[in-house]
């Protein structure tokens, strides 16, 4: 069920809290509260889309290792990227990701933030 709606875990309850945002239909009731951590993950699964539809782009392939280099003014961007670098790499095949306050690259729009980014090999 987490797999196919692609969700974070199954529990049962017994009653419904109202400190959460649930929708219910026929007897099955959706937790639908968003908290930072979720939010968190859902951003940085965006971000790895955007770069490897960048990889695509430029004809990549899952041999080729590339340096990622950003620029953002996006604080929480920034922050993101740097928490969660290594599982970035892993999952857009970099060997480095590199900030850069004068990037020039590709535009992406993350949360309505702008991220301008470069791949090299």
């Amino acid at each position: 069920i987490e797999t196919e709606l692609n969700i974070q875990k199954v529990v049962r309850v017994n009653r419904l809290t109202k400190e959460r945002d649930w929708r219910e239909k026929e007897g099955v009731a959706i937790c639908v509260t968003i908290d930072d951590e979720l939010r968190e993950k859902g951003t940085l699964r965006e971000l790895t889309r955007h770069i490897n539809n960048l990889r695509k782009k430029q004809g990549l392939t899952i041999q080729d290792r590339v340096k990622i280099e950003y620029g953002t003014t996006s604080k929480e961007l920034i922050a993101l990227i740097s928490k969660h670098e290594a599982a970035l790499k892993g999952s857009t095949l970099a060997h480095e990701i590199k900030y850069n306050d004068k990037a020039t690259g590709e535009k992406i729009v993350i949360d309505g933030s702008e991220l301008a980014v470069t791949l090299s090999k």
